[in-house]
């Protein structure tokens, strides 16, 4: 797959002996802050309490007394940090990098991209969000179950024990770089499915029912075709559909990994959730697919069919449910872009470049996805930890953290980074160069990666074009 005339890559140079040699893009390092862009005095605060709260001393008894607003603080930040414009705010008041949220934040375009090639220490975080150790696979079968959350696992060479290595290439092998799920998602029955879909978006109108009812238009659709191409499960089968439709968004299914909010749904309003957890894991450990895993292997540290399945059902929750349904909204319209600060982007139709695509090249509404993922990436930032203390620039001052602070990664600031893409950064063009050599929209940087690429990332693309394509000529046809 090309994009025409590309540019050529920017010189490889050295990054420090410490971290080793990763490609340069120039002094992105020097971020000025302009005087209308420094932040006022309560946000210049809460700033210096975070950096108080990672670097104190335990003499330091300032930031003892801090530390219950700093809780609050962090948790408000926290749901704050998804939304690309807050972090670009951010950005904007104290520069590249930054403290928030209880981790300290590296924007710069070598910092996401060196993150996102070398192996990564993980937490129980859902990008700034706590999850709860209880509630994920296997462990909410017992204290003695292992866990084998793909998202939650360190990787070699950052602590982990090889389970990420082992559970990741099991998933790889026999489900999602397998032949057979690309061929599903051009068969008769994913075809199907697309006519479906096509009649509700005319039936509907294309109005705000078709993207956010639960029981018709583009949510009955996905949870459908993912499930049949990713696992097999027939779209036909009610009794099944039903559950996992039950689970994954009368439930809330992702709502249930995360800390406090999971146990507040398990208790007040969906006190059968782990009742319906088990009744997912068994349709999905009897799929069509994961029924024919052969269990137990060393290669695999041992993983089990259920565990597997285990796995699977938190992955749908967490990733399988919401990034395509979240891309897809922004793709076709419904959503728009992030209204950064002093910038027009929001004020964007993307459906009118959609109007204006040749669908039948697959290739340009490729190009038109990545674009829309720049100004809008679908899963804003992700996190690891620190396995060494380390000195960052935080505005004016170089600031040493100790080894076991969260990093988070800020992946949208690669598409807005305006030293990389120049005085259009903000502006909408499909066709501008190294859209995907430079995109992070799939937890990569490009084709870098360092194997925590979204597994999806194939039938993602394909199903995305195709739905493009016959959406588009259904709007043109109208």
């Amino acid at each position: 797959m090309t994009l025409g005339n590309a540019a050529p890559a920017p010189d490889p140079g050295e990054a420090g002996a410490a971290d080793g040699p990763v490609r340069r893009f120039g002094p992105m390092d020097d971020y000025k802050l302009e005087r209308e862009d420094r932040p006022g005095l309560l946000e210049g605060l809460a700033h210096y309490v975070q950096v108080l709260n990672l670097t104190h001393s335990w003499l330091n008894i300032l930031a003892w007394i801090l530390k219950p607003f700093v809780k609050i603080l962090s948790f408000y930040q926290g749901v704050k940090c998804n939304q690309g414009s807050y972090l670009y705010h951010k950005r904007r008041a104290h520069g590249e990098n930054f403290v928030c949220a209880g981790g300290v934040w590296l924007g710069s375009v070598d910092d996401v991209m060196q993150r996102l090639s070398e192996p990564q220490a993980r937490t129980f975080l859902l990008a700034p969000t706590k999850m709860d150790p209880d509630h994920l696979p296997m462990k909410w079968k017992g204290s003695k179950e292992r866990l084998v959350a793909l998202i939650n696992l360190s990787q070699k060479g950052a602590g982990g024990n090889g389970n990420w290595e082992a559970f990741r290439s099991a998933c790889d092998a026999h489900i999602f770089e397998t032949e057979d799920i690309l061929l599903r998602a051009k068969d008769a029955t994913a075809q199907q499915l697309f006519e479906d879909l096509l009649e509700e978006y005319k039936v509907l109108k294309q109005g705000t029912e078709f993207f956010e009812s639960r029981n018709r238009g583009l949510a009955t659709f996905l949870i459908k075709y993912l499930h049949y191409t990713i696992m097999g499960i027939d779209p036909n089968d009610k009794d099944k559909i039903d559950i996992l439709h039950k689970f994954h968004y009368e439930s809330t299914s992702a709502a249930y990994h995360l800390k406090v909010l999971g146990d507040v749904l398990k208790w007040f309003k969906y006190k059968d959730i782990e009742q319906q957890l088990r009744k997912v894991v068994k349709v999905y450990a009897e799929s069509p697919v994961l029924s024919q895993f052969p269990e137990k292997q060393a290669k695999y540290n041992h993983l089990t069919r259920e565990e597997l399945a285990a796995l699977m059902t938190m992955m749908m929750s967490l990733a399988g449910m919401v990034g395509p349904e979240t891309f897809a909204v922004i793709l076709l319209g419904h959503r728009k872009l992030n209204n950064y600060e002093t910038k027009k982007t929001a004020r964007i139709d993307v459906t009118k470049t959609w109007d204006q695509l040749k669908l039948e090249d697959r290739d340009e509404v490729l190009r038109y996805i990545y674009e829309c993922g720049r100004l809008r990436n679908p899963v804003s930032n992700t996190h690891h930890v620190a396995q060494n203390a380390f000195t960052a620039q935080i505005g004016s001052r170089k600031i040493t953290f100790p080894k076991g602070t969260v990093i988070f990664i800020p992946l949208l600031f690669v598409g807005i980074n305006d030293k990389l893409w120049g005085p259009t950064t903000f502006e909408f063009d499909h066709n501008r160069q190294n859209l995907q050599s430079y995109a992070t929209i799939f937890h990569s940087f490009g084709e870098e990666t360092n194997g925590r690429f979204c597994p999806a990332k194939r039938l993602v693309e394909t199903m995305m074009v195709d739905m493009l394509i016959k959406l588009g000529q259904c709007r043109r046809a109208s």
